[in-house]
């Protein structure tokens, strides 16, 4: 004897013992029920002592009657039978079943049937809570903003959120699902290779720091969590994921930490800086008394004024110093960014380096005024262009632009040279004391503490100051401050 059940119904394979199971109904050859289990008394609401023997299957299904004609005639012809039928319980609650009816077979006579009754109502339900928790998840997935995809293991996107495509910068979304990502996406595809291991070896891997190219070409930090998905056959088959950018959290810790630096470094420098002035004042003091009591056609009149020169240019560190470590509080007023850029501007453009440097100038129109101290916005500006102009080496161009970013009530001045660039090296520690970018046989030959004096001017002025380089393609400082609130 076999049974064949619908799609929709679980696995029968039970005794009849337990109510749990699917209900079993068997009838004699004319239909007079003869047995009933335990899930069907459950079902339809009759007792066996009820309907054994004396009710026909229709009756207790709840139906005017089976169309017996045709079940009769294909359970005669030893065939199974399944249909769906709309049945009323003892208690008229509407239950929509699937009946499937089977010979039993003794001795090669037919002797009775089987009919199994698989309830749909239970199928349905579950049917409807899957597809609202696939809704609920997909709406999860398109709207949360940390971006989430799925890939293959050879590296292609089989699907991903709007929130990834934004945060890697691509306009449409065929041209995100075309990149190789251990190529296109990641820095270095031998990483990418070693994460792939480290997440097949583990099944998945949390926040794991990297860096990705963006699709304009931009370099971003973000935390990866990847999860290795596996088939039927528990080999694995692709990769589920969530990307964070925490490029801007990267960038605020930093600045902390070169605050924290800088504060520290400047108590130091100060400390120093008087200690070494006294001393250094004996030596000039000494070497110039010395100077004058030396010939003109002495040969060692040569080195006392190597003396007196290196000690005038270690007085000019030690007030560099000086100046740095310095946390005297600036002359605040409102300040025009635009009339401090051309003063600065005029006072370089007589000097030598700029001869055949082009400085472009792009001044953003109704700029609102910043409150500072001029005379220090002067400085750091000269500071940077000043820069700019040595990285030149006299050829190529300097971009000074301004502008309002009206989002943030901040003014933005952007310095931008076409030159070498700077070395992710020297980067990192580019506003710190005594970190140069100059070659020591560079024309002007600098202390290091122009942007570290500069850095410290701005964070005075509530501001801050970013790098953008690299090697190869220029170098643009951005200078933000906040605008002065229009009456």
């Amino acid at each position: 004897m076999s049974h064949e059940y619908d799609k929709d119904c679980d696995d029968p394979g039970v005794d009849g013992s337990e109510d749990t199971g699917p209900a079993i109904l068997v009838t004699d050859l004319a239909g007079t029920i003869t047995t009933l289990n335990p899930a069907a008394m459950s079902l339809l609401g009759w007792s066996a002592d009820q309907a054994s023997g004396r009710m026909r299957i229709d009756e207790v299904l709840g139906i005017e009657r089976l169309d017996e004609a045709n079940l009769f005639d294909a359970l005669a012809d030893d065939h199974s039978v399944s249909r769906r039928i709309v049945a009323t319980s003892r208690s008229k609650e509407t239950i929509l079943l699937v009946a499937s009816s089977t010979p039993v077979i003794h001795q090669g006579n037919k002797v009775a049937y089987v009919h199994v009754l698989c309830d749909l109502r239970a199928s349905t339900k579950a049917k409807e809570m899957l597809a609202r928790s696939e809704a609920r998840f997909r709406n999860l997935y398109l709207t949360v903003q940390q971006g989430a995809f799925f890939s293959t293991r050879d590296g292609r996107f089989t699907d991903f959120n709007p929130a990834m495509q934004h945060m890697l910068r691509y306009d449409r979304r065929e041209d995100l699902m075309a990149v190789d990502i251990p190529t296109g996406l990641w820095i270095d595809p031998a990483e990418r290779s070693a994460f792939q291991i480290e997440v097949e070896k583990k099944g998945d891997v949390k926040d794991y720091a990297t860096r990705f190219r963006r699709g304009d070409g931009e370099i971003v930090d973000v935390l990866l969590t990847v999860h290795a998905l596996t088939d039927r056959q528990g080999r694995i088959s692709g990769y589920q994921g969530f990307v964070n950018d925490v490029t801007e959290r990267r960038r605020m810790q930093e600045q902390l930490v070169r605050t924290e630096k800088m504060a520290t470094l400047g108590t130091l420098s100060a400390s120093v800086a008087h200690e070494l002035n006294n001393p250094l004042g004996g030596i000039y003091i000494y070497a110039h008394l010395l100077l004058e009591k030396t010939p003109l056609d002495d040969p060692r009149r040569g080195h006392v004024d190597r003396i007196m020169h290196e000690s005038t240019r270690c007085k000019d560190i030690i007030q560099g110093l000086l100046n740095f470590s310095r946390q005297s509080t600036p002359s605040f007023s409102s300040t025009d960014v635009n009339r401090v850029i051309s003063a600065v501007l005029d006072l370089l453009e007589a000097q030598t380096i700029f001869e055949n440097i082009g400085v472009e100038v792009r001044l953003g129109q109704d700029l609102p005024c910043v409150v500072a101290d001029a005379p220090q916005l002067e400085q750091v500006f000269v500071n940077i262009m000043l820069n700019a102009a040595e990285a030149l080496d006299g050829k190529g161009t300097i971009t000074v632009s301004t502008s309002v970013d009206s989002g943030s009530d901040v003014v933005k001045i952007r310095i931008e040279d076409d030159g070498p660039g700077i070395s992710e090296r020297v980067r990192g520690h580019l506003f710190e004391p005594f970190v140069t970018t100059k070659d020591t046989n560079a024309r002007r030959r600098g202390t290091g503490l122009g942007l570290a004096i500069s850095y410290s001017i701005v964070v005075r002025h509530k501001g801050s100051i970013e790098v953008e380089t690299k090697e190869g393609r220029g170098t643009a400082f951005i200078v933000t401050l906040p605008a002065q609130k229009r009456s």
